[in-house]
């Protein structure tokens, strides 16, 4: 809607059991806060993530 650029990276590592470890972090490049839109993100991702499994 505004435009504003965001920096997302996920990393995936191997833990000690043998399967994944998924890190994502999701930042805005403009402002201070982004009203729980990054942490929104996030969640989205990790749950569509949960389907594909």
């Amino acid at each position: 809607l505004f435009g504003f650029q965001d920096d997302i990276v996920i990393r995936v590592r191997p833990d000690a059991t043998g399967t994944s470890r998924v890190d994502m972090r999701s930042k805005s490049r403009d402002g201070k806060g982004d009203r729980g839109v990054n942490a929104a993100r996030i969640r989205a991702y990790m749950v569509e993530l949960a389907r594909a499994q």
